[in-house]
C-alpha cells in the first residue's frame, strides 16, 4: 500500500466535529467573561456611588477617605470571589 492511499492519522488532522465542539467552548467561555466583566463593572459603579453618597464623617467611620473612594471599591471586588 501506498502512502498517498493510506487514511491519515487522527491525531494529525482534527475531525470537524472536534473543531466545531473546540470553537463553541471558546466562544462560551469568551462570552461567560464578557458577562462576569459587565457585572463587575456594574457592581463596582454601584459600590462607588453607594460610598459617594455617605457623609465625609461616614467614610471616616469606615476607614476611607473620599479620594480613596475607586481603590478601595476595585480592592474589595478583587479579593472577593464573585459568583457568575
Amino acid at each position: 500500500m501506498s502512502l498517498c492511499c493510506a487514511s491519515p492519522k487522527p491525531d494529525i488532522i482534527p475531525s470537524p466535529t472536534n473543531a466545531a465542539s473546540r470553537l463553541l467552548k471558546a466562544v462560551k467561555t469568551a462570552l461567560l467573561h464578557g458577562i462576569a466583566e459587565i457585572r463587575r463593572a456594574l457592581r463596582r459603579r454601584a459600590n462607588i456611588r453607594t460610598l459617594d453618597a455617605m457623609s465625609d464623617r461616614q467614610l471616616l467611620d469606615i476607614g476611607i477617605d473620599r479620594s480613596e473612594i475607586p481603590g478601595a471599591v476595585d480592592r474589595a471586588l478583587d479579593t472577593r470571589k464573585l459568583p457568575m
